[in-house]
């Protein structure tokens, strides 16, 4: 504790100090009385009635000093910390709830800390109204709670020190939950970055082992049968690489898929709305039509999955609907962004068996806390997308 915090005398405890005056003040009421008692008497010797009335004012008024004089000396060897920083570091050190660690180093009856309107910390019973000081715990224009201390002794206020000490303490109680608020929001956000990382390089590793790996394996046999044929039968062998090169074309176009998997180039080129008007399932036999309203930027997790589910309702409007045209909407309400993708097709079949298609839309919007509903009637079929702006963790 700093020199600063201590009052003069605080290494005296409060009843030490306390009976030490009381002793004081009855050597000198007894003097007193005796001392007047002889100046008054015409000889040296005072009378026996001044020693009664000695002990009389004793006692009359010992006890009553000593409950005024109790509160006074607790008060002037106050032992709490005399900056709100050297309470803050009691907090740290001590275990326990923060309530009780305040209340303890102020030596109030009662301490609640109250966040976001409900109360995490408490300690003592709450006396009446009057005797309660409020201070709202702020964060530069946020308040976070409010810090409520009980005067010392019932009808007494506390003192302007005292007052500046919340006053400074609230501040900085605020800035320390604020502080752990957003170390609190920040793992959060870390976490889900750490789970949705591993979940893309589970994805890529299922790519290539379950496509390409196969795939070069395929090459590597075929390469060794041409091989051992090239003397005996070039004319097979010539056969077997021509398979060799069809087979390469194919792997080199599984590899751009896989990169494309990862982020279609087409959103870093030409924005979100651009790239589902080019994509080639907008083009594949509908007249398809893009309209954005105040999209704005949007975060590269929201973009992929938006992306994804558009294309894919494209590509199903066009396998199945039967229509000629396709709407696609791309339209931002305040912090959700809302996808609809709208044919003049046959409807949907009833009961409707979700496939794959469906499926990965739903899966898509779900990561994102968002959701994916398909209607149809009539006038054709609508899936209707909406997810947070933000994204997952926003």
């Amino acid at each position: 504790m700093s020199a600063r915090g201590r009052a003069p005398g605080a290494g005296f405890s409060a009843p030490v100090l306390v009976h030490a005056i009381l002793l004081a003040y009855v050597l000198a009421v007894y003097v007193a009385v005796l001392v007047a008692d002889g100046l008054s008497a015409t000889n040296v010797r005072t009378h026996w009635w001044a020693h009664v009335v000695a002990v009389a004012v004793i006692a009359a008024t010992v006890e009553p000093l000593r409950r005024w004089l109790r509160p006074a000396v607790e008060d002037l060897l106050h032992d709490a910390p005399g900056e709100a920083s050297d309470l803050l570091a009691v907090l740290g050190a001590e275990r326990g709830s923060a309530a009780e660690t305040i209340a303890r180093a102020l030596r109030t009856r009662y301490v609640e800390i109250v966040e976001d309107g409900v109360s995490t910390s408490v300690a003592g019973r709450r006396p009446a109204e009057g005797d309660v000081v409020q201070v709202p715990l702020r964060f530069a224009d946020d308040e976070l709670g409010s810090l409520h201390v009980a005067t010392r002794r019932p009808g007494v206020p506390l003192t302007a020190g005292d007052v500046r000490l919340l006053g400074d303490l609230a501040h900085q109680l605020g800035t320390h939950r604020y502080a752990l608020a957003a170390w609190a929001r920040a793992q959060e956000s870390r976490a889900l970055v750490v789970t949705a990382r591993e979940e893309e390089r589970r994805r890529i590793r299922r790519d290539l082992h379950d496509g390409l790996g196969p795939a070069l394996a395929s090459v590597k046999l075929q390469l060794a049968a041409a091989q051992r044929l090239l003397a005996d039968d070039p004319a097979q062998a010539g056969a077997l690489l021509a398979d060799v090169r069809a087979d390469l074309a194919a792997t080199t176009g599984d590899v751009r898929r896989l990169v494309y998997g990862l982020r279609p180039p087409l959103l870093d080129e030409l924005g979100l709305a651009a790239a589902v008007r080019h994509h080639p399932a907008a083009q594949a036999g509908l007249a398809v039509d893009v309209r954005e309203e105040d999209l704005g930027e949007l975060p590269a997790a929201v973009e992929v999955a938006l992306f994804r589910i558009a294309t894919e309702a494209l590509h199903n409007a066009a396998r199945h609907s039967g229509g000629r045209r396709c709407e696609v909407l791309l339209r931002g309400r305040g912090g959700v962004v809302e996808l609809r993708v709208s044919d003049d097709g046959r409807g949907l079949p009833a009961p409707l068996l979700a496939g794959v298609g469906v499926s990965a839309m739903r899966e898509r919007a779900a990561e994102l806390g968002g959701s994916v509903v398909l209607t149809s009637g009539p006038a054709g079929t609508t899936v209707t997308t909406l997810v947070p702006r933000r994204g997952p963790g926003g």
